[in-house]
C-alpha cells in the first residue's frame, strides 16, 4: 500500500513552495513515512550502526523493522509492493541514507535492481513466484552485472550461458555485487553462447557451482556486503531465465528508469535550493 503522498503533480519542478517544504521539512508534515522511518533510523539504526561499520557487517535485525513500513518493491505496482512514485522512492532512499548510506544502498539494490528487473523482464509466473516475498523482505535480492575484467560494460560480458538439457550452465565471475553474500536470489547477466546476446537468470542461493565471497577491507559503505561471485558449471533451470532479455538493449531500459528517478530528485533538490535562503542569500 502506498504510504507517501507527496503530490499529484508528477513533475517536481512544478511543486509549489509550500509543497516542497511540506515534503522536506519535518514540522507538522502530513507524511507518515518521514516520522516513522526517521524514528526507526534514530531509535534502531543510529545506536548500533557504528559498530557494524567498524566490523564491516550488515545489521540484519533491522530488515524486519524496515519491512513493517512497507518499503519493499519501491515503484513496482502490485504483488504486495509499495507502488511509490519515483520521487517517493527517492525520498525514502534519502531518509535511509541520512544515518548510514549502506542502508539506502541495500534497499536500492533489492528494490530498484533485482526486483525491478524481474518486474520489467520476467514472466507472469516468475513475478508471482518471486515478487511477493521480495516485497515483504522475507527474501533478499541482488543484481550481478559487474565483472572483474570489464566492470559494468554489458557489451563486454565474459560470463557465459550455455544451453543444456533442461536449462543453462553458467560460467564466469562477478565482482562488487551488493547484498550477494546473503541474498536469496541473484539476477545474473550472461552472454548466450549460441546467440552471442545477453540473457538474464534468477539464480537461487545455494545453487551448485555458485559461490560468493565477501570483499574485505573496504573504506566506504562498509556495511554493504559486496561480494565476488564465481560460477563454475552452475546449472539453472529453463524457468530461471528472464524471457524479456534477449539482447543488450534491454539493460538500457532499466538504466533509463533509474536515470529518470535521479533526474526527478535532482529537480526536487534544485527547487528546494532555490527556495532556501541562508545568511540572506539564496543557495543557488
Amino acid at each position: 500500500m502506498p504510504f507517501i503522498h507527496v503530490s499529484a503533480t508528477p513533475n517536481p519542478t512544478s511543486f509549489s513552495n509550500s509543497q516542497i517544504l511540506t515534503v522536506i521539512c519535518r514540522n507538522n508534515i502530513p507524511w507518515p513515512l518521514s516520522c516513522t522511518l526517521s524514528s526507526l533510523q534514530e531509535a534502531e539504526v543510529a545506536p548500533i550502526i557504528a559498530g557494524y561499520w567498524e566490523r564491516a557487517e550488515f545489521p540484519h535485525e533491522v530488515v524486519p523493522k524496515i519491512s513493517k513500513l512497507g518499503l519493499g518493491g519501491g515503484t513496482i505496482k502490485g504483488f504486495g509492493c509499495a507502488g511509490q512514485s519515483v520521487v517517493e522512492a527517492g525520498l525514502t532512499c534519502i531518509e535511509l541514507a541520512r544515518v548510514d548510506g549502506s542502508m539506502s544502498t541495500f534497499l536500492m539494490v533489492h528494490n530498484s535492481l533485482c526486483m525491478l528487473t524481474i518486474d520489467l523482464l520476467g514472466s507472469e509466473e516468475q513475478k508471482q513466484q518471486l515478487l511477493p516475498d521480495l516485497a515483504a523482505l522475507k527474501t533478499i535480492g541482488a543484481w550481478g552485472l559487474t565483472e572483474p575484467s570489464n566492470g559494468s560494460d554489458a557489451s563486454a560480458l565474459q560470463t557465459t550461458a550455455t544451453k543444456v538439457d533442461g536449462g543453462y550452465e553458467l560460467n564466469g565471475c562477478k565482482r562488487w555485487i551488493g547484498n550477494a553474500t546473503f541474498a536469496d536470489w541473484v539476477v545474473i547477466w550472461a552472454r548466450n553462447n549460441e546467440t552471442n546476446q545477453v540473457n538474464a537468470f534468477v539464480v537461487k542461493k545455494g545453487s551448485k557451482g555458485f559461490k560468493t565471497s565477501k570483499i574485505e577491507n573496504k573504506i566506504a559503505l562498509r556495511c554493504v556486503q559486496n561480494a565476488d561471485i564465481e560460477m563454475t558449471k552452475c546449472f539453472v533451470p529453463d524457468s530461471a531465465r528472464l524471457p524479456g532479455v534477449n539482447s543488450f538493449k534491454v539493460r538500457s531500459s532499466i538504466l533509463y528508469g533509474e536515470t529518470s528517478s535521479l533526474f526527478d530528485l535532482f529537480c526536487l533538490v534544485r527547487h528546494l535550493c532555490i527556495l532556501r535562503r541562508s545568511f540572506a542569500f539564496s543557495a543557488v
